[in-house]
């Protein structure tokens, strides 16, 4: 008969399994190893400030809290620091990693800085290398301060460093302790002659919570506690497992599929957070959860494809039947029944015990209670109070006047306008849009922001009264919807997306407020089938057009999504697999992957402009006055790779298009505002307030309704500072360049100021330069061995010549008007200036060599908040100086900006 005990063969399967489990915790989480078995625990005591060279308290804006850890920038020379007040004395260990942007900024641009520690028995400098942890061990009493300033390099948001504090202790209880209770839970699976199996699965579910937890919070001894208490239970259930177990393979066989069925499926959980983590490494938040709870199956197919791949899963599997071996070994064999019910008992009480009194400490549980309890009772109160959100007949009319007008939305999904061309961008993404901006027929916003990086808590403002400035909920909000039926104007929503996911989201409790709504995805639940292309939604369209014109339509898209190839259809003429570096410099040499998933989305940002041409193309054979308005949801983080995660946000999450197409009809009849929504062009737009504007094109009047947040009244202003993530982060804030790039370029050119734009180093910088109207743009450039003119930073390999250059811009909406070319050739100048003079003939374009004034004149950055004051400075705006140079910011060579919010709670 069969006995189970600890032969050599069972050792080592407990050996292996148990190592197994160590390396896969240390490279989930190395830092929980730390915590655990180092003797060390994470120091939050220390109070963070950020100052100034005078210890004067400054703006935050650099400094970003990374879950346990704190992120900050350095200048040269040092121009502020941070200091750390210690609560509490003792031993402590700092640990530095060194980061740069890796998709903008070049590793020897951080390799170049070093941190200088001071204060207590800290004294050491220390080189910043990429991702490469360096640490210093010191003493501090209370009270006392320590220094960490980055020193040695000149861009400063290329260097950076991930600082964690870590409090010695001398010894490892709880790791003593930890160790002590397996073994003795070991040595009594021994005593009841049940599977060492028993122990190694509880050990790791254990560990499995820890880590998890580790991910959202520091561990704490409760925390800590409570996932004992959950592997105690799980023990309870394997001994359960043995109780039943048979010498029966089917028996044995069916109680295995069961226990692993179990076993995986609670190990998900605490799975799932960890690969969150390591994927996007940021701690799950609720508005994940959310997301992923408003997603339907075809997407989360796809999120599994992008980012878990087939090589994870493969592991994943490998592991899941290396469960069921375990299960197997437990459910077969002799057992000693008494015993076995004794302990499953034991343990059981044991578990329920500690969990009824300390679940709450659980960061997993609070994290999955509150997303529950946050979507339930949104939804719940929606659905309770839906009969008071519809507006009385008597509050809302539409003027007569618009009587017979066919009103367009167009609503896409994560498009970033910096990837448009008809924005500047250097690949011809939105030829057909470009095409009718030049015949004046379109109206361009360039300064329009999403108010949120979800859809969900996007289109929830959007659609309904509610905004960030007005601070009202939605769930207790009119929708556009509500106050188009008031005033007898029917509506109709066409949509891409399913209405459903698994389950209600906003979006279609919101639509379906709607006269009629149609899909094409029109399968609802869990069907694998991806979305169809946005042009099957014309046919509908075409529909509508014809049967009620007179209506109000919104189409809601879905071209731009990630996965982002999968967009549009594989005989689409796109874009190809090789990027030229003369295009985006930087970052196609740090970020070899990029090219792929740049030309995918480009190629699905073309498809989306096609759509919007036959939209429009539709419209034009219309007798009626017809008006067209497209806008994004949000956007996406395309070159960082972080697509729309709020969690990691930037502002390229929320830089999204705005744009108006009218006919003539429509422009004749409504003058009024068609001049109001141009001269409104310049003005920052947020699109919670696109519902005021959405009323305002379909002449829907109400007392109700504020017309300031219309882009159709004259009056329109937002109050306060422009807002984002729903009143959490400041659209105008320093960290946003792209914003005072816009704003600061066209107030220098309202001045009449001469703007030089220096730094171009790319196709892709000098476009941006033109789009932002800085029509004159110094090159540096040198004469390669053939004699030819290259732009200084790009030779060798990547070689781009000044005719290259040239001839790129050639299809550029925007002109130079001059270029400066400033040579440093030490010889041969006659022959150079031949080469200018010829290539100014050629392009026609006044091309000379730099002027000195400009060379000498002091640079300005254009993305500074204090440009303005700096503009009316006697010493760039004074007799002498008429123009001056103003460094550019682009995302082909510079960082993107330190994300201003963790946005780790709050909506979907």
């Amino acid at each position: 008969m069969k006995k189970h005990r600890l032969n050599f063969t069972a050792s080592l399967h407990l050996l292996v399994v148990v190592a197994a489990m160590a390396g896969l915790l240390y490279w989930f989480n190395g830092e929980v190893v730390s915590q655990i078995v180092g003797g060390k625990s994470i120091y939050q005591g220390a109070e963070i400030r950020f100052v100034n060279t005078r210890g004067v308290r400054i703006s935050d804006y650099v400094l970003r809290q990374v879950d346990d850890s704190f992120l900050f920038a350095g200048g040269s020379p040092a121009t502020s620091y941070i200091r750390l007040i210690f609560t509490d004395s003792g031993r402590y260990e700092l640990a530095v990693r060194g980061q740069y942007p890796p998709w903008v900024c070049s590793k020897d641009e951080l390799d170049k800085a070093t941190i200088q520690i001071r204060g207590g028995t800290a004294n050491a400098t220390l080189a910043l290398k990429s991702q490469e942890v360096k640490t210093i061990n010191f003493n501090i009493a209370k009270g006392q301060l320590l220094t960490p300033v980055i020193m040695g390099n000149k861009v400063s948001q290329c260097a950076r460093a991930e600082v964690t504090i870590y409090r010695l202790v001398d010894l490892p209880y709880y790791f003593i302790g930890f160790c002590v209770a397996w073994l003795l839970i070991l040595v009594l699976t021994i005593l009841t002659r049940s599977s060492p199996y028993i122990a190694v699965l509880g050990l790791g579910f254990n560990i499995l919570l820890s880590t998890a937890n580790a991910t959202l919070s520091k561990l704490t001894p409760s925390s800590l506690a409570v996932d004992s208490g959950l592997a105690m239970c799980m023990v309870s259930l394997l001994f359960l497992i043995a109780l039943l177990g048979s010498r029966s393979r089917i028996v044995a066989v069916a109680l295995s599929l069961i226990g692993t069925s179990a076993y995986i499926a609670v190990s998900l959980i605490g799975a799932g957070l960890i690969a969150y983590f390591k994927v996007f490494d940021v701690a799950m938040s609720v508005e994940a959860i959310h997301g992923a709870m408003q997603s339907y199956d075809a997407q989360m197919v796809e999120f599994w494809k992008q980012y878990i791949g087939y090589r994870r899963t493969a592991v994943g599997l490998v592991v899941v039947f290396a469960v069921f071996l375990m299960m197997m070994h437990i459910t077969s064999g002799e057992r000693k029944r008494g015993g076995l019910l004794i302990m499953l008992l034991a343990f059981f009480l044991c578990g329920i015990s500690i969990l009824l009194g300390r679940i709450d400490h659980s960061p997993t549980y609070t994290l999955l209670e509150k997303s529950a309890i946050i979507y339930k009772s949104e939804i719940d109160a929606f659905k309770s109070i839906a009969d008071n959100r519809t507006v009385s007949a008597s509050l809302a009319q539409q003027n007569t006047a618009f009587a017979g007008n066919a009103t367009v939305v167009v609503v896409g999904e994560s498009v970033n306008k910096k990837h448009m061309s008809l924005y500047g961008y250097v690949q011809p993404t939105t030829p057909n849009l470009q095409q009718r901006f030049s015949n004046n027929e379109l109206i361009v916003y360039k300064n329009a922001y999403s108010n949120h990086t979800h859809s969900n808590p996007t289109m929830a403002l959007m659609l309904t009264q509610a905004n960030q400035y007005n601070k009202r909920s939605w769930l207790e909000s009119p929708s556009v919807f509500n106050y188009a039926s008031a005033a007898s104007v029917k509506t109709h929503w066409l949509t891409n997306h399913r209405l459903l996911g698994g389950w209600s989201n906003k979006i279609t409790t919101i639509a379906r407020e709607a006269d009629r709504l149609d899909t094409i995805n029109y399968k609802i639940g869990y069907g694998l089938d991806s979305a169809r292309f946005d042009e099957d939604l014309l046919p509908l369209f075409d529909k509508t057009v014809t049967e009620r014109p007179d209506q109000l339509t919104f189409l809601h898209l879905y071209s731009n999504h990630s996965l982002y190839c999968r967009r549009y259809p594989t005989d689409f003429r796109g874009f190809n697999s090789s990027l030229p570096v003369s295009h985006f410099s930087q970052i196609l040499k740090v970020k070899k992957a990029a090219a792929s998933t740049i030309n995918c989305y480009d190629t699905s940002i073309r498809y989306t402009d096609l759509v919007l041409e036959k939209i429009i193309a539709r419209l034009e054979k219309n007798d009626q006055p017809s008006v067209m308005l497209y806008v994004a949801d949000h956007s996406e983080e395309v070159i960082g790779d972080r697509t729309h995660n709020s969690a990691l946000f930037t502002y390229d999450m929320i830089n999204i298009p705005l744009i108006v197409w009218a006919n003539e009809a429509w422009k004749t009849k409504h003058a009024d505002l068609w001049l109001a929504i141009q001269n409104n062009k310049d003005q920052i737009w947020t699109n919670d307030l696109l519902f005021s504007s959405v009323l305002g094109l379909s002449g829907i009047e109400s007392t109700a309704v504020d017309p300031t947040k219309s882009l159709t009244s004259s009056a329109y202003q937002i109050p306060g500072s422009p807002l984002t993530l729903h009143g959490r982060v400041n659209v105008d804030s320093p960290q946003n360049w792209n914003y005072w790039q816009i704003n600061n370029a066209a107030l220098a050119q309202q001045q009449g100021q001469q703007l030089y734009a220096t730094g171009i180093r790319s196709v892709g910088e000098a476009m941006a330069a033109l789009n932002l109207g800085l029509t004159n743009l110094v090159l540096d450039v040198e004469v390669s061995s053939e004699g030819e003119l290259i732009v200084e930073s790009l030779q060798g390999d990547s070689m781009l010549t000044v005719k290259q250059l040239l001839s790129e811009l050639a299809a550029s909406p925007v002109q130079p008007k001059s270029i400066a070319l400033n040579v440093t050739a030490t010889k041969g100048a006659a022959k150079v200036e031949q080469q200018i003079q010829a290539l100014s003939e050629a392009f026609s374009i006044p091309m000379l060599s730099v002027d000195q004034s400009v060379v000498m004149a002091k640079p300005v950055d254009l993305w500074s908040p204090s440009f303005a004051r700096k503009l009316s400075d006697k010493n760039l705006s004074g007799e002498g100086h008429e123009r001056f140079t103003v460094n550019i910011k682009t995302r082909y060579t510079h960082p993107a900006p330190i994300p201003a919010a963790s946005g780790k709670s709050g909506e979907s």
